[in-house]
C-alpha cells in the first residue's frame, strides 16, 4: 500500500542529492521532498531541524525521511511522527582536517539521532562497524558514567541498505587512443587528491601514456592542488571541473578507462560505483567501504596496499590496458546490483 512520506534533506547535493532524487523517483510510495542546499554542514547539523519546523506542516505525512546531516531529536520531540534515518556520514568516524578541534556538538547529534530513530539505517556495513567501533574510544574521554549502553542499543536497532545509484542503459565505450584516468570525487581533503597527483608524477616519469578527466563538486573556492595540477597536466587534461548535466557527467565516465580513488573517507562510494558501470576499471584503497562493494573475485586486482603499490598498479593497466576489457566489462555488470531497480524494494518494504 502506497504511503504519504516526508522527505527532508538538509544538504541537498553530491550523494545526498543523487540519493534522494533516486528514491522518489523509483519508489512507490508518494514522497514530498523538503530540501536545503549543500552548503554550511556545521550550522545544517545545529539549526536545519528548525528550520523545517517552521516551513512544514507534518500533519499529512505517515512517516518522515530524513538524513544525516541534521538534528532528528528534536523534529521527534515537536512532530510526533515515525522517522526513518539514512546515515550517509558520521561525525564520530569522520576524519578531521588540519588544525580543527573534534565537533562534540556534532557527535552527540549522531547519537541522539539513532537513538531517537524508528528506523535506523546505515549505507555500508562498513559505516556501521566503524561508527560502532568508535563509541567506546569516544567515551574514554568522560570522567565517569560513560555511557557504553550505546553501542549495543544502536546494534540492535540499525541495519544495512546500501544506497540505491541512479544507473541509466548505455552504449558500448569506444577504444582511446591512448587511456584516460577520471578524477570524480568532490575537490576535498578527505578525497585525498594530493596523493592521487603524487602518484600520476610517478606513474609519468616512467614515460606511461595517459590523459585525464576532473569531474566533481569543489567548495567556494578551488583548491590550490587542481590549480597546480590543470598548469602541468595543460592540454592532457580533457576536462576540468563540475558539470551539471548527469548527461554530460556519464558521457565523461564512458570516455573514461580508469577510475582511481585514494580517499581516507568512504562510507559506501557512489562515484565508484558509477565510474565502474560505465565502464571504467577501478584502482581504489584495500580499506573504508571498497572491499565490501567491489566482488571478491577482483580484488587481487582492484585494491592497493599501499602507495607504491598503487603506483605500480596504474603503470599495469595503463602498459596493457585493452586487456583489461572482458574484466571491465564483468565489473559494470556487477555494479547493477546497486542500481534503483535492484534496491527499491528493499526500502519501500520498511514502510
Amino acid at each position: 500500500m502506497s504511503k504519504k512520506l516526508l522527505f527532508l534533506e538538509s544538504f541537498y547535493g553530491g550523494s545526498h542529492k543523487d540519493f534522494a532524487d533516486g528514491w522518489i523517483k523509483h519508489s512507490v510510495h508518494d514522497i514530498e521532498l523538503c530540501t536545503l542546499p549543500s552548503c554550511h554542514w556545521k550550522w545544517r547539523l545545529r539549526a536545519a531541524a528548525l528550520h523545517f519546523m517552521n516551513v512544514v506542516t507534518p500533519d499529512k505525512y505517515e512517516a518522515i525521511i530524513c538524513t544525516s546531516m541534521m538534528s532528528i531529536s528534536e523534529l521527534k520531540n515537536r512532530w510526533k511522527r515515525p522517522i526513518f534515518l539514512y546515515m550517509h556520514e558520521s561525525q564520530l568516524s569522520y576524519p578531521l582536517p588540519k588544525n580543527s578541534g573534534v565537533d562534540h556538538h556534532g557527535i552527540h547529534i549522531d547519537f541522539n539521532n539513532c537513538l531517537a530513530a524508528d528506523w535506523l539505517v546505515f549505507n555500508s556495513q562498513t559505516h556501521l562497524d566503524t561508527f560502532i567501533g568508535h563509541i567506546a574510544r569516544y567515551f574514554e574521554r568522560a570522567p565517569e558514567y560513560p555511557p557504553q549502553w550505546i553501542s549495543e542499543e544502536i546494534k540492535t536497532k540499525a541495519q544495512v541498505l546500501h544506497p540505491g545509484c541512479q544507473l541509466q542503459r548505455y552504449t558500448k565505450k569506444t577504444k582511446n587512443k591512448r587511456p584516460v584516468i577520471v578524477w570524480n570525487h568532490r575537490w576535498e581533503f578527505d578525497k585525498n587528491p594530493q596523493e592521487f597527483f603524487a602518484a600520476l608524477e610517478e606513474v609519468d616519469l616512467k614515460n606511461s601514456c595517459f590523459d585525464l578527466v576532473l569531474l566533481g563538486e569543489c567548495g567556494q573556492s578551488v583548491p590550490k592542488l587542481f590549480l597546480a595540477a590543470q598548469k602541468k597536466w595543460g592540454d592532457r587534461i580533457l576536462h576540468y571541473g563540475f558539470v551539471n548535466s548527469k548527461k554530460e557527467y556519464i558521457s565523461w565516465l564512458q570516455q573514461s578507462d580508469l577510475v582511481i580513488s585514494t580517499a581516507i573517507q568512504e562510507n559506501f562510494g557512489i562515484s565508484i560505483v558509477e565510474a565502474i558501470y560505465y565502464g571504467c576499471f577501478p584502482i581504489v584503497p584495500a580499506r573504508l567501504s571498497y572491499p565490501e562493494v567491489l566482488p571478491q573475485k577482483y580484488h587481487h586486482k582492484c585494491l592497493y596496499e599501499d602507495f607504491d603499490d598503487l603506483v605500480a598498479k596504474i603503470i599495469l593497466f595503463l602498459e596493457d590496458y585493452e586487456e583489461y576489457e572482458t574484466i571491465r566489462g564483468g565489473l559494470s555488470q556487477s555494479m547493477f546490483k546497486y542500481s534503483w531497480s535492484s534496491t527499491i524494494s528493499k526500502y519501500d518494504a520498511i514502510f
